[in-house]
């Protein structure tokens, strides 16, 4: 607990001096009478939070931009800003601060059923708290809260798993209520999603096993199915259904003020957006200029050198 504080507290006086005096970047945020502190907590403000603390404050998804930040985590921190009446940032460095707490905790305890070393558990829990990606465990960011969600699911998953045979030993009665907890966590970050994949080898190692037993077979493809649907429904709900019915539906028939990803044949507007807006895409750099080709290759090359010497 107290290297989790200190840590924090230790950014906080290395970034306020920092920012007061070099920060150009974001000073139109700063204001005449901000002191060094100030100055240091604003800089937090930045990229995903400004986005955050929009959608937190305004009490919804207004514009279609917000729709490409999940819904589960400003709605988090809307509740506990109404409930505590403290200022978002304050709140959020609670909230952050408790929930890294619980990770570290979490994460000794999958040390300690996974790795079977109780010193490597303890120094993987101590790494998680003093880390390079510090500054996200103090903005108005996801990244917490998506470890956490993840982190409980494996918890869950592995409660009574083998450490010699981690994936065939996970038990379906314990896969159940980690997807839904995965599920959940598809509403915090769309990378929520990769936890299917956990989740499909497994249930592909249990049908491959028992394929000469139907009644076991015929059991882990009716889970597989239902956790395919737990995460599509999660997925679905805030990228395809509520988005086309804000901005789509009550548009379509009385102004011609209607978003083109309305039109498309699957209207997706978090896809619509990463990709129109900040050029983000599955294989993105295949569809870029030959410039960033060229940078890929010379990036591998490097690193094919340095390894070889």
């Amino acid at each position: 607990m107290g290297l989790l504080f200190g840590t924090r507290v230790f950014y906080l006086l290395i970034a306020a001096p920092v920012s007061y005096f070099f920060w150009h970047r974001k000073g139109g945020s700063f204001n005449e009478n901000d002191n060094f502190f100030d100055k240091g907590v604003k800089t937090l403000d930045v990229f995903d939070s400004t986005q955050f603390k929009g959608v937190i404050e305004q009490n919804g998804y207004q514009w279609e931009t917000n729709h490409a930040f999940m819904p589960l985590y400003p709605y988090v921190m809307a509740k506990l800003k109404a409930m505590t009446s403290i200022e978002v940032f304050a709140i959020n460095f609670i909230y952050q601060f408790i929930l890294q707490f619980l990770n570290a905790g979490i994460i000794y305890k999958l040390g300690q059923k996974v790795l079977l070393k109780e010193d490597l558990a303890f120094k993987s829990a101590v790494l998680y708290l003093f880390n390079h990606a510090l500054v996200y465990n103090l903005a108005l960011q996801t990244e917490v809260t998506y470890t956490f969600l993840t982190l409980l699911g494996l918890l869950l998953a592995y409660r009574k798993v083998q450490p010699h045979q981690t994936v065939k030993s996970v038990q379906c009665n314990s896969l159940i209520p980690a997807n839904f907890i995965w599920g959940l966590n598809v509403l915090t970050r769309a990378q929520g999603l990769l936890m299917l994949g956990f989740s499909g080898q497994v249930m592909l190692k249990k049908i491959a096993s028992n394929s000469d037993r139907f009644c076991k077979t015929f059991k882990y493809i009716f889970y597989t199915v239902w956790i395919v649907i737990i995460y599509a429904l999660s997925y679905a709900m805030v990228t395809y259904w509520k988005p086309y019915i804000m901005h789509c539906e009550t548009k379509l028939d009385r102004t011609d003020a209607v978003p083109q990803w309305c039109f498309e044949e699957m209207p997706n507007v978090f896809s619509y957006i990463q990709r129109v807006y900040w050029d983000n895409r599955i294989f993105g750099f295949l569809h870029r200029s030959p410039d960033h080709i060229l940078g890929i290759s010379f990036t591998s090359s490097s690193q094919r050198m340095y390894s070889t010497t």
